[in-house]
């Protein structure tokens, strides 16, 4: 949670998997100081959560979230969209 907002410009990881609840910190707010950053925003970010509605869905968006997606989630598409956002970067 708040340990992976704070360590993004230490390790620059190609990709995040983030849920919209995690432990001390939501991820959306992870989501837009991610995307917000210069040094930061070409990180690919993939929401899952169980409680993505139509309004945070469009909240995602708007913070710069690359897909999301409602759990559960097989894990083939899991692997389709990483591998798709992978290749984009």
């Amino acid at each position: 949670g708040f340990e992976a907002g704070l360590k993004v410009k230490e390790f620059k990881p190609h990709l995040m998997i983030l849920d919209i609840m995690m432990p001390g910190i939501k991820g959306d707010e992870v989501c837009k100081k991610i995307k917000s950053d210069s040094e930061t925003e070409n990180i690919k970010i993939l929401i899952l959560s169980a409680y993505l509605d139509e309004e945070k869905f469009k909240t995602m968006e708007e913070y710069g979230a690359d897909v999301c997606f409602s759990k559960p989630l097989q894990l083939p598409r899991l692997k389709e969209e990483v591998s798709r956002l992978l290749a984009l970067s």
